[in-house]
């Protein structure tokens, strides 16, 4: 229509333009090629300086992946309004040019336009950095603007890139959180294996008021299921059946692998028949907690009934049923299944699943067929080399701890563990000048590591010790 117009030198008018742009952002229709044919009527038409419609055609570009195209349609406009300014920093953020985002921001200021919480939203999602972060958490709480919703995305933001104290203290300092702080505080302990944290800020929350959901219940489950206190985990089903969360899908398998990570066969099976219905993940999650709890026929049972239900196993099945055999202590168990995986279902294993299968040899005694694995295989990384050589430590294996190590000094010289775990299966196997020779290996080569390690630790106290910023 616009470019119709356009061609028969029509103008389009303001409220045009608008409607056109306006119904594209409502259904979600984003079309690069439309966007700039409408651009060009706009410019044809001496409208694209209009900070209204400018915004809509950043927001579509935007959506097109086309920043080039966005930063044009902002260049045009005279007078960005915060609206404007934010959209082209959620723009650059969005498309992963964070410092872009800032330079952006930087120059806002500079034009003395008004900041508001939009803005912080959107620069919070162009953090590279703990540094960024700081900066950007530093200036929301001179300017006062600390809305709930900003300190959920710093929460979100702190934990993603590495401080969970940071996250902590933002939360601790909300005046008035609501379910997103608490599910976002939750969702960080369980990241940063804080587990019994996780169920404590679950239980203040419900003292405080606030009412869960489904990703409330789903994340305090997964720190239970992490715990292994089936304790716990039934005090939360206590509430979700209390609140009626329990016909929720995402919840009902939550609490499947809660139970079968616990060990009770009984409730994961009740569970499991109580879900309203049955997907690939529930499916999986059944047979990975039956596999976990050393079931052995009923994880072939349902591995089998699965299928007869029209659900084929995928690589996240596999995955976890190879690691819940590799914590039971199943190996022939995980390495059926990895028969079937390439035979019958023709999935080619992945790193991760290798590593499992690898684990589970190793964990098992069974050293050399793991290390003719990881060869047959091709997994040399430094993962798979390091569990073999902490099993070679465990069963006193020197000549293959050996190799371990060797080729640990490949892939990762600098890395101070290897050393340590080499240099202690030398002395466990009475070795003692063979040890010093890899101590002083590690004082050469791993010196940095060991000394970037020391100062990581130094700075989790100090942030532990910090107080001086958050919400007041």
């Amino acid at each position: 229509m616009a470019e119709d117009m356009q061609a028969n030198g029509i103008s389009i008018t303001r409220n045009q333009a608008y409607k056109w742009l306006q119904e594209c952002n409502r259904q979600s229709f984003f079309d690069l090629g439309y966007a700039k044919r409408l651009r060009s009527a706009l410019v044809f038409s001496s409208l694209d300086s209009i900070q209204v419609l400018a915004d809509h055609l950043i927001r579509h570009f935007t959506s097109c992946g086309s920043l080039i195209d966005a930063d044009t349609a902002f260049r045009r406009v005279i007078n960005p309004t915060t609206y404007t300014w934010s959209a082209i920093i959620s723009a650059h953020a969005k498309l992963g040019r964070g410092d872009a985002a800032f330079y952006l921001f930087n120059k806002m200021l500079q034009s003395n336009c008004k900041v508001d919480h939009y803005v912080f939203l959107s620069l919070l999602k162009a953090c590279l950095n703990l540094s960024y972060v700081r900066s950007v958490h530093h200036y929301i709480f001179h300017t006062g603007l600390q809305s709930v919703s900003v300190g959920n995305s710093l929460i979100d933001t702190y934990a993603k890139l590495g401080s969970f104290e940071e996250a902590r203290v933002v939360f601790d300092k909300l005046l008035v959180p609501d379910v997103v702080s608490c599910n976002s505080i939750i969702a960080a302990c369980t990241q940063y294996s804080k587990l019994f944290q996780a169920v404590d800020y679950f239980l203040k929350m419900l003292a405080k008021g606030i009412q869960p959901d489904d990703v409330t219940f789903s994340n305090t489950l997964v720190a239970c299921s992490s715990l292994g206190t089936i304790k716990k985990g039934r005090l939360i089903h206590h509430h979700i059946i209390e609140m009626d969360f329990q016909s929720l899908a995402n919840v009902g398998t939550s609490l499947a692998d809660m139970y079968g990570k616990c060990g009770s066969v009984g409730d994961l099976l009740n569970t499991f028949e109580s879900l309203p219905y049955r997907d690939v993940v529930s499916w999986g999650t059944l047979i990975s907690g039956c596999a976990q709890c050393g079931q052995t026929d009923l994880t072939r049972k349902y591995f089998s009934e699965m299928q007869k239900e029209g659900f084929l196993p995928n690589e996240v099945t596999f995955t976890s049923i190879f690691a819940a055999c590799s914590n039971a202590g199943n190996i022939d168990e995980g390495c059926m299944y990895l028969k079937l995986m390439t035979s019958d279902f023709g999935l080619k294993p992945t790193l991760h699943h290798c590593l499992c299968i690898i684990d589970l040899l190793a964990r098992a005694g069974k050293l050399v067929e793991a290390e003719t694995m990881m060869q047959d295989l091709g997994s040399s990384t430094t993962v798979a080399w390091r569990s073999l050589l902490s099993a070679s430590k465990t069963y006193g294996n020197v000549k293959l701890g050996e190799r371990c190590f060797n080729n640990l000094l490949v892939l990762d010289p600098s890395n101070a563990s290897g050393y340590i775990m080499m240099s202690d299966i030398y002395l466990d196997a009475g070795m003692p000048e063979a040890a010093c020779k890899i101590d002083e290996l590690r004082e050469k080569y791993a010196r940095k590591t060991i000394e970037i390690s020391r100062i990581l630790r130094q700075i989790k106290k100090d942030l532990q010790q910090r107080n001086d910023l958050g919400y007041h």
